[in-house]
């Protein structure tokens, strides 16, 4: 739980669900489909995409190149995966 709130030292524990292994497979194992971001963006929808810099859950910088190319990315400053300082 620390890791999803650092740097911050928010208390997770009142919003955390323990998942199935199922889920935590699924999430861990997701891939995007860049032609279906794209077909998204040519599409007209828009998309956005919030970013912490010192996320210690996800690369965000490899996050905000991905997307780049199909959706608006915040990428905020001195914040982690909670997006909270």
């Amino acid at each position: 739980m620390q890791n999803i709130a650092y740097p911050s030292s928010f208390d997770m524990q009142l919003y955390f669900k323990q998942g199935s292994l199922q889920e935590l497979h699924e999430l861990l194992h997701y891939t995007w489909d860049e032609a279906t971001l794209k077909a998204l963006k040519e599409r007209g929808i828009n998309i956005e995409v919030y970013v912490g810099e010192c996320d210690t859950i996800i690369n965000a910088m490899a996050v905000k190149e991905f997307f780049v190319p199909y959706a608006t990315v915040y990428y905020f400053k001195r914040v982690g995966h909670i997006l909270k300082d």
